[in-house]
């Protein structure tokens, strides 16, 4: 889990899984955003297939 003072250092070839939930309580509606990235010595390098364009109501 990534958060503040997480004594973990993300070396290359580590993976992650990140996500965040987006919830519009008024409409009762939710939608979670996730990608796996791996760490490398420069750029970090997407695993996912997926776009990245958001989904518009």
């Amino acid at each position: 889990m990534l958060y503040h003072d997480n004594p973990v250092i993300a070396e290359p070839d580590m993976v992650f899984f990140t996500h965040m939930i987006i919830f519009d309580s008024d409409a009762g509606l939710a939608m979670t955003l996730g990608e796996s990235v791996r760490v490398t010595e420069t750029t970090p390098e997407r695993l996912s297939r997926s776009s990245l364009d958001m989904i518009q109501k």
